[in-house]
Parts: structure tokens; C-alpha cells; sequence
């Protein structure tokens, strides 16, 4: 083994005769798990390097089971170009399930990275070369303020998702916020974009702590399921002179259609949608935490599916008169939701529509109603009785399944209703 490391130095010493000396503190590695025939491998402050010809390109910081590096703390880790007579040439810097480097400064030469998985990593120094964060690349961490350097410019999905981030500024130039970007960073509060953004992907800001966002004019594409999960967000301030998007009291926009995107959570408990509204997109109110109250206009006869699913707080809603059908899921897990009237226009609830609606006690359905769908008030666990209109033909397998113990069906004397609640042996009255 003496024999071979030291021919091993002698080769090294020879390919490396331009360079100065190499760290005299670091140690050679004969035996790298990794390392295909013929490779040397040099380790030097908690840095693993491949011997290429005449530079040494990064391989991996040591894993934290490396006792000899837990030895040494292993918490900083600086990358440079040449580390002490050291040279490191490598565009693609990748490594990941890093439980032990905490700070990162990264050499000029170095255009793309990714640090998915380091957990504890805290700081990290970008260089004036880097342009590109991978997939993931900035995923799991500690860092909780990044202020990204201008030649960034592609930015991969879910970079810093479920990390530690609390701020962001990022850099002129950059036109796509791509899906997931942001996702589940549950503590991030401020993202400052830049005047070249031109899309905001889907799921960008899911489950964060963001506060306000300012749109700037050159966006022209939003993904409404951005802002789902933003429970602390107050309002939208779009650029005015945006061709594609406005907002209106901080409530974001199409301009297309006028069409309602998204309703801030925190903005306010209680709404009442404006006179003249014809339709709202079904991300609009979707997963609202704060959400009290709130009135349909006339004028709308159509819902998207889970709407209002998961407003955990909505305790009353007004439907609009010329509504045309329940759609499914619509509220689905409003648990606070005690009543409901369903206007005389509609025809047909949808599956799910009122699913784990727990403290639903009172609805009441017109004559003209026709289909009631599967599951449509399964586990509505307050509601004792239904009135079932004549007019219904058609209900779901089931359609009131964990309701109240003594929940009752009042139908009409050979309805189908009536029917229905002798095959399923739900207990009735006729009236």
C-alpha cells in the first residue's frame, strides 16, 4: 500500500508541476469508495478532489459519517479556485444528504449548483459566474435570506423547497419563477421580483408566510395555485401599466375577463363579491383560513369544483339566485359551516359537495332539484334530518354516509327519495 501511494504522489507531483504546492494538510485517498480504476483522489479541508490531468476537479464534501471529518467540525466549507496550490476546475457543482457543512463560498468558474438535502447548511456566497440553481438545488436548508447576484438567471423547480428561507431578492434579468419554487418554505415572508419577470409557475409561494407581492409589468402568466396556502397574505400590488393582470383592493385580477384569480386570506373575514361579477376563478378562495362570511351576486350560474373546499373558518355563504348546480367538492371541508340554502334553480349537487361539512346542522334543498351525487354530505356529523324534494330522481351511493346517528330522511309518499332510504335502510318520515 506504501509502495502504491507513494508512486501514486510521484505521478501526481509530475501532472501537477505548474501548480504550486498542494496542501500540505491534506492527504491522498487510495481507496475512495467511488473511484473508478486508474483515479486518485485528494482530500483536503473536509473537500474531496479527482486528479484530472493537470487540475483537480471537486468531487463531494465528506459525508458526516466520516469521523475524521465530524473530528475536524467539517462546518465551513471554502471552494476556490485554487485552494493552497489546490486547483479546482468544475461548472457543475453538485452534492446532496449533507448533514454537517453549514457555510459555502463558492470560486469564480463555477456556472450551475446544487445543494439539495444540506441540512444545516446556513450561509452560502455565490460567485460572479454562477447562472444556474438546478432542480432542487437549494432544497432542505438553513439559510434564511438570499440576495441572488444579477447572472443568475435560470432558476429550477422546487430550488428551495421546504428550506429555511425568510427573504428573497431576486436578480434582474431572471424571467421564470418556475413551479414549486418556494414551496413549503414556511417561514418565508418577503419576495422581492424583479422587472423582468415574466411567469409565475404553479405552486410557487404553497404553504409560505408571504405577506404582500408586488407584480411587475412584464408579467403576462399566473398560475393561481401560486398562492394557494398563503394564509398570511394581505394583497396583491400589480404595476399598473401590466397589460395582463390588475388588482383592485388588493385582490388580484385578469384582465381578459375581469376575471377574480385569487382573494387574499388575511385581507379580511367577511366579502361580498361585487354586483356585476360573472365568474371567479376555482383557486379564488381555495384553502382560506380566514374566510367568515361571504355573498354571491346574482349573475353567477356557475362554480368551479372546491371552490370553497378546506375554508376552514366559513361559517355563512349567500348563493346566487341564478345559480344552476352545487359542483363537487365545492365545500368540502368547511368544518364551521352550520347552515346552507340551496336557491331553487339549482339541479344537481355534485359529489362531495358538502364532504366533512362537520358542523353542518341545516339545508335546505327547493322543489327542481334533481341529482344529489355520491358522497355529497358523507360525514356531515351535526346534520340530524333532510328534506328530500319530490323532484329528486337520483342520489349517489353514499350520499349521507357518517351523518348525525339519528339522521333522518323526510321524503314524499313514493318518491324516489323514499325509495332510496328503504334499499340503503336510512331511517325516514314521510311528509
Amino acid at each position: 500500500m506504501k509502495h502504491r501511494a507513494t508512486a501514486a504522489f510521484i505521478a501526481l507531483a509530475m501532472c501537477l508541476a505548474p501548480f504550486a504546492a498542494l496542501a500540505d494538510d491534506g492527504r491522498y485517498i487510495d481507496d475512495y469508495e467511488y473511484a473508478e480504476p486508474g483515479e486518485l483522489y485528494y482530500q483536503w479541508d473536509g473537500v474531496i478532489y479527482r486528479m484530472v490531468d493537470d487540475h483537480a476537479e471537486f468531487e463531494s464534501f465528506l459525508l458526516p459519517t466520516d469521523e475524521e471529518f465530524e473530528a475536524e467540525g467539517g462546518t465551513v466549507a471554502v471552494l476556490h479556485e485554487v485552494v493552497d496550490g489546490l486547483p479546482m476546475i468544475t461548472e457543475e457543482l453538485s452534492f446532496s444528504f449533507d448533514y454537517t457543512t453549514t457555510s459555502v463560498t463558492l470560486s469564480k468558474g463555477i456556472r450551475s449548483i446544487d445543494f439539495s438535502d444540506c441540512y444545516v447548511m446556513e450561509h452560502l456566497v455565490f460567485s460572479d459566474t454562477v447562472t444556474e440553481i438546478a432542480d432542487y438545488g437549494l432544497a432542505h436548508n438553513r439559510i434564511k435570506r438570499l440576495i441572488l447576484p444579477p447572472t443568475v438567471q435560470t432558476i429550477g423547480e422546487y430550488a428551495f423547497w421546504n428550506g429555511g428561507l425568510k427573504e428573497v431578492v431576486l436578480p434582474e434579468g431572471l424571467e421564470m419563477l418556475n413551479a414549486g419554487l418556494f414551496e413549503d418554505c414556511y417561514s418565508l415572508r418577503s419576495v422581492t421580483l424583479p422587472s423582468t419577470i415574466t411567469t409565475i409557475g404553479g405552486c410557487v409561494f404553497l404553504n409560505t408566510a408571504l405577506a404582500s407581492l408586488d407584480i411587475p409589468e412584464a408579467t403576462t402568466q399566473i398560475d393561481p395555485s401560486a398562492f394557494v396556502g398563503c394564509d398570511d397574505l394581505i394583497g396583491f400590488n400589480v404595476h399598473p401599466e401590466n397589460e395582463a393582470y390588475y388588482s383592485v383592493d388588493g385582490l388580484l385580477y385578469s384582465r381578459e375577463d375581469n376575471l377574480l384569480l385569487r382573494y387574499p386570506p388575511a385581507r379580511s373575514d367577511a366579502y361580498d363579491l361585487p354586483e356585476g361579477t360573472k365568474a371567479f376563478h376555482p383557486l379564488a378562495f381555495l384553502r382560506n383560513a380566514s374566510l367568515r362570511s361571504i355573498s354571491l351576486p346574482n349573475g353567477i350560474e356557475e362554480l368551479g369544483d372546491f371552490s370553497f373546499a378546506s375554508c376552514t373558518s366559513l361559517e355563512r355563504v349567500s348563493l346566487p339566485l341564478t345559480l344552476l348546480d352545487i359542483p363537487a367538492g365545492l365545500f368540502e371541508n368547511c368544518i364551521a359551516l352550520q347552515a346552507i340554502t340551496v336557491p331553487p334553480g339549482v339541479r344537481s349537487i355534485g359529489h362531495g359537495a358538502f364532504y366533512n361539512c362537520a358542523t353542518l346542522e341545516r339545508v335546505f334543498l327547493s322543489e327542481g332539484l334533481e341529482c344529489i351525487d355520491a358522497n355529497a354530505f358523507s360525514f356531515c356529523e351535526s346534520l340530524r334530518e333532510l328534506r328530500i324534494p319530490a323532484s329528486v330522481d337520483k342520489i349517489g351511493g353514499e350520499a349521507f354516509a357518517d351523518c348525525a346517528p339519528d339522521f333522518t330522511l323526510i321524503v314524499a309518499e313514493g318518491s324516489f327519495a323514499q325509495q332510496y332510504a328503504q334499499e340503503n335502510r336510512i331511517p325516514y318520515r314521510v311528509e
